[in-house]
């Protein structure tokens, strides 16, 4: 796609911007338009729109992880759902399983929501072994009944 088609999606509402980013609206970029569309990304992004947030794991850089890790109380501020994902995208860009693990402050909560939510993030992923006691002590400590499929899915 071109940077017409990105900055379509970029400046769509409703429904349409909430069908989101594919990683085909960054092919065929140059790499001065990838800057700028992550410039203006992370700047919705910081600001609470999880679209862009979200779209953040197809064209990150280490810039972007720096950005999301320093402006970690200020998405938190914003609410556990974009908390959550900027945890995802962080682990998305990094491979560093302990940006899933540190979703246990969500799933240890007793909002069902946030467990449920956090607990579906696990599930996109493979994850690494050395996560199975994470996993197993949240499986079986019976404060997590809301998010036991979702982790038992992980």
């Amino acid at each position: 796609m071109t940077w017409t088609d990105f900055k379509h999606q970029y400046d769509a509402q409703g429904r349409e911007k909430a069908d989101g980013y594919s990683a085909s609206h960054f092919d065929g970029m140059t790499e001065d338009e990838r800057s700028l569309a992550r410039t203006m990304m992370l700047d919705r992004a910081l600001n609470g729109d999880t679209i862009d947030l979200n779209g953040l794991g197809y064209i990150g850089n280490a810039d972007t992880v720096a950005a999301l890790c320093a402006a970690a109380v200020q998405i938190a501020g914003l609410g556990w759902r974009h908390d959550i994902l900027r945890h995802e995208v962080l682990f998305k860009l990094t491979g560093e399983p302990h940006y899933l693990t540190d979703l246990a402050r969500y799933l240890d909560q007793p909002d069902r929501a946030s467990q449920e939510n956090a607990a579906s993030v696990l599930t996109w992923y493979v994850l690494p072994r050395d996560i199975e006691p994470f996993l197993l002590e949240r499986i079986c400590d019976g404060r997590h009944d809301p998010a036991i499929l979702p982790l038992l899915q992980a």
